[in-house]
């Protein structure tokens, strides 16, 4: 909520109490271990490791248009539907070899950001 700029009614930041009592309020359940697996969701990683890429090409795919992701706000994780690695805009993409860094110099290395 903090990132996405949102302040309580009163005007205040969100803290781990107020957000508690936020949820509780509101009947919001909180996060469960493998709640993404159930709704066929992945994160960034998960669908780099499912289409053989590095996360940079899932990345530009999404950046592209040709794979559809959905994140909360600026800075959280990506979210893909799992079904949409299969699209054949996907495919095509990555057969053509979208996982060419897009700068070249041969000895760049790879950084983790998610």
């Amino acid at each position: 909520m903090n990132r996405m700029g949102r302040r309580t009614g009163k005007g205040h930041s969100w803290t781990e109490m107020r957000v508690r009592t936020f949820r509780a309020a509101h009947k919001i359940e909180v996060y469960r271990e493998g709640e993404l697996a159930e709704r066929g969701e992945l994160r960034l990683g998960e669908a780099a490791r499912e289409l053989g890429v590095s996360q940079m090409t899932v990345l530009r795919l999404i950046q592209r248009g040709v794979l559809p992701a959905v994140r909360a706000c600026k800075g959280s994780p990506w979210v893909i539907r799992k079904a949409d690695l299969g699209l054949e805009g996907v495919k095509l993409a990555v057969r053509a070899g979208l996982r060419l860094p897009a700068t070249a110099g041969g000895k760049q290395m790879s950084l983790e950001f998610q």
